[in-house]
């Protein structure tokens, strides 16, 4: 994929592989790379730009896609493993995280990202 120029979000992005994602984008030309995490000062490489971004929070992400409404690249990276034994007392609490990270975020980023998409075409006059 070329993703020269492009403008990306990347969630997940203070440590393992978001930050590598994030870096990467930016040596292979990526005009902007929000880098988001819940601790925007976790990220610390000079060339992103940090956005604060707890996947689990509505307000969180509704801000983000509003700050970021320029992306047009989205890796919905951020996740959770807690790694809970099935059987454990915490496994149903655990099941709770992992599923609020790994499967309701990404779903939920897409359709407030999609949202301001919609609106900067309507504003361009580019909507169909």
């Amino acid at each position: 994929m070329n993703v020269e120029g492009c403008t990306a979000l990347v969630t997940g992005a203070n440590r393992g592989l978001g930050r590598a994602l994030a870096g990467m984008l930016v040596q292979r030309g990526a005009r902007k790379v929000y880098a988001a995490a819940r601790d925007p000062t976790a990220i610390t490489d000079s060339r992103l730009t940090p956005v604060r971004l707890d996947v689990t929070s509505k307000e969180d992400i509704s801000a983000a896609a509003a700050a970021c409404s320029d992306v047009n690249v989205l890796i919905n990276n951020a996740g959770a493993m807690l790694g809970s034994p099935a059987l454990a007392d915490d496994a149903e609490a655990a099941l709770g995280i992992e599923f609020a990270v790994n499967v309701a975020a990404p779903e939920s980023i897409e359709r407030e990202m999609q949202a301001e998409w919609r609106k900067s075409l309507i504003a361009s006059g580019s909507a169909p």
